[in-house]
């Protein structure tokens, strides 16, 4: 199991999750928020399947700067539950055009393109979109502590009476 991936794409922030002692990931760069499972599930599925092949081309300075490799387009860190860890830097599109020149141990390989691109994730479709993990069914009441710029904090209380959600207060 992945506990930790980092990526970043040149000249952007870097994007960080990693896994906690519940075993729940979390975005901890750019921001601090629990991270989707549907997001992080395609990002694996899509790495295992990634498909790399060696290339003809020795891992040299003109080699990496012909691939795309210097700088790469997105480096991707992964730190294993065994304390393995791996480094992939992704270049340019290779000759098919559905595949990436990609450099992992000091050698440049192709693979699919789709490891690229599923990376491009939005911050905002990174972050899970659960804000209560509870289920509905459970819960008999919420409370919302809130306060607009300008305005008095305002209290919102909702509460399930008869099977069905009410504002009970204010």
């Amino acid at each position: 199991d992945v506990m930790k991936l980092r990526w970043q794409f040149d000249q952007l922030q870097p994007v960080e999750i990693v896994r906690d002692e519940d075993g729940d990931y979390r975005l901890t760069e750019p921001v601090s928020d629990l991270a989707s499972r549907s997001v992080l599930r395609n990002i694996g599925q899509t790495y295992d399947s990634a498909m790399i092949g060696e290339t003809p081309l020795p891992d040299t300075p003109e080699n990496r700067a012909k691939t795309g490799l210097d700088p790469p387009r997105v480096v991707l860190d992964l730190e294993f539950e065994d304390g393995t860890r791996q480094k992939l830097e992704l270049g340019s599109e290779g000759p098919l055009g559905n595949d990436v020149f990609v450099r992992r141990d000091g050698k440049i390989y192709r693979g699919g393109l789709a490891l690229f691109s599923v990376l491009r994730v939005p911050l905002n479709e990174l972050r899970d979109p659960v804000v209560f993990r509870t289920p509905v069914q459970v819960a008999t009441d919420v409370i919302v502590d809130r306060q607009i710029e300008g305005e008095d904090r305002e209290e919102l209380h909702l509460g399930r009476r008869n099977g069905e959600w009410r504002l009970v207060a204010p």
